[in-house]
């Protein structure tokens, strides 16, 4: 009477199941990458009050890397 294979509504909540963890992974990687932003700002401006002491340069981040200005 009863076979191995799913029913539709099994093979639903198992696809709802998987798609609930990748919205969670990926609030968790937006997260993350928000964490990174903030860290490199902050690192950029202490790097800048260092630079500015030393020599009167200061350093700007760009997408690929930092760029060195005096």
């Amino acid at each position: 009477m009863y076979d191995e294979s799913l029913s539709y509504y099994e093979v639903l909540c198992k696809c709802v199941a998987s798609l609930n963890e990748v919205i969670e992974s990926t609030n968790q990687l937006n997260d993350n990458v928000a964490d990174i932003n903030s860290r490199e700002n902050e690192l950029a401006d202490k790097v800048n009050e260092i630079a500015e002491e030393i020599n009167g340069f200061e350093i700007r981040p760009y997408r690929d890397g930092l760029y060195l200005y005096s």
